[in-house]
């Protein structure tokens, strides 16, 4: 009949067996049991057993029998300083006579026993020197952004007697002058800059600061670089990959604004625009600038009749000119940058001969450019007056239903407006040559006295007005 033994904790030797059947017979069986017993085992070892106490020492262990998952417990001086499953152990800090030992833990179905001690191994370090830390010569450093290339940055450390280094000098490189160090940014790039002290025991110690060249090269700006005052210019300029872009202005020769639209506001030939970059990782800048000449805008021209001209308003009430009359203007400046055009009822050549070609308002402009391309006008209105309907013939004084009288003219202080009747409700209008009205003053009597002190030197026209209708105008001068 079959049967089972459970051979759990048998020790090894020869054991024999013996079965009854259902009918009383029996047999016998012989087994011979070798019984197998794991022992574990535990050795360490390091690289150096003399070290410097600024270096640290990597301990392995090698462990047999250990099973499927053997943990390891390392001690320094009996004391425990690590477990785990690693097979390794990193003393940063040691003294002269530590002992390390690892003891080693096994998990073997059939082992003799589950601990296995290592050997021992003693640590002789030697004393490294004293060092302090790297600065900027503000505070203590251990990494910087060099933003230039080309310049120059120094460390300091306060330790006498030692030297500098770079890991790489073709990005950074240093020149060491006691216990400064002169760094120069050559290419972008990562260097370790070093300062090193060397004792007689052989043991070295270290700073170091970890540089990062970060120059950024900015992209030139493009745009006009010659504007007038009031005017605008956009420029343009793109931001190298990682950084982003910010638009100023230097003076106060103009403004910009954050899309890079330069606006002259005062005439100067240093206007200067600038686009900075930063990088968002290292915060290194640059910028790129452009200058700009912001041109003044040329004074305002003058407009008068061409010299031996004879009055060409004669024929006509004052303000207007017969109609189909012909007559000469000059400008000041008078040069070949400045044009002549009419709108209205007035036409004009380019050499300033204007004729009145229907009844209504005429405008003649005369527009200036001065050499960079600036520009100033002015302009001169009339009104064509069919002087034949008033039976009036050319150069003749004209009556007007009522008409009056502008003395002294030309004035400095005061002119007298003297009527040759005085209707209820009339009042005088002052408008200079532009049309804009300068003073408004209700009549009361015949004779009606206006300061003009606070005028501009110029010619006005002065209007009657009567029932809400001009009646009658004349132009008048304030000279000073």
């Amino acid at each position: 009949m079959p049967y089972s033994w459970n051979g759990n904790r048998t020790v090894a030797g020869t054991y024999t067996f013996t079965t009854t059947n259902s009918q009383g017979c029996d047999s016998t069986a012989t087994l011979n049991l070798t019984v197998a017993s794991l022992t574990p085992g535990v050795s360490i070892s390091t690289s150096a057993t003399t070290i410097c106490s600024v270096e640290p020492a990597t301990f392995i262990a090698n462990g047999i029998n250990g099973g499927s998952s053997p943990s390891y417990q390392w001690k320094k001086n009996g004391v425990d300083v690590g477990s785990g499953s690693t097979i390794t152990f990193l003393a940063n800090t040691l003294s002269n006579g530590d002992v390390i030992t690892c003891l080693l833990t096994a998990n073997n179905t059939c082992q003799a026993s589950a601990i296995a001690n290592s050997n021992a191994i003693t640590m002789t370090v030697k004393q490294s020197p004293s060092l302090a830390q790297i600065t900027d010569g503000i505070s203590t450093i251990s990494s910087a952004s060099l933003c230039k290339l080309g310049s120059t940055y120094k460390y300091y450390d306060a330790t006498p007697y030692g030297t500098w280094s770079s890991s790489n000098p073709s990005v950074a490189s240093i020149i060491g002058v006691s216990q400064a160090g002169v760094v120069t940014a050559k290419t972008n790039g990562t260097a370790t800059i070093s300062y090193n002290i060397a004792a007689t025991n052989g043991c070295v110690s270290s700073s170091s600061v970890v540089v990062t060249v970060a120059a950024i090269t900015p992209n030139a700006i493009t745009g006009n670089n010659s504007i007038c005052v009031n005017a605008t210019t956009s420029l343009s300029c793109t931001a190298p990959v990682g950084t982003t872009g910010v638009w100023s202005s230097s003076n106060n020769l103009g403004t910009i604004n954050v899309s890079g639209v330069y606006t002259g506001t005062n005439a100067g030939t240093y206007a200067e625009a600038r686009y900075t970059v930063t990088n968002a990782t290292t915060g290194c800048k640059a910028y790129s600038s452009k200058t700009i000449t912001v041109n003044a805008i040329p004074s305002v021209p003058t407009i008068t009749y061409a010299p031996g001209t004879t009055n060409p308003q004669a024929g006509a009430p004052t303000g207007s000119f017969c109609v189909g009359k012909v007559f000469a203007v000059v400008a000041t400046p008078n040069v070949p940058a400045g044009v002549w055009s009419a709108t209205g009822v007035a036409s004009i050549t380019s050499l300033g001969v204007v004729t009145v070609n229907a009844l209504g308002t005429g405008i003649i402009k005369y527009t200036y450019t001065s050499a960079a391309g600036c520009v100033s006008s002015r302009t001169m209105i009339g009104n064509g007056y069919s002087c034949a309907a008033r039976g009036a013939i050319e150069n003749s004084q004209v009556a007007t239903t009522n008409d009056f009288f502008v003395y002294p003219n030309p004035s400095t202080n005061y002119v007298n407006v003297q009527l040759e009747k005085l209707i209820p409700y009339s009042y005088l209008s002052i408008h200079d040559m532009y049309g804009k009205l300068v003073q408004k003053i209700v009549i009361k009597d015949l004779i009606t006295n206006i300061p003009i002190e606070k005028f501009s030197n110029g010619i006005y026209i002065i209007q009657l007005i009567e029932n809400n209708t001009i009646s009658s105008h004349h132009l008048f001068t304030v000279s000073r």
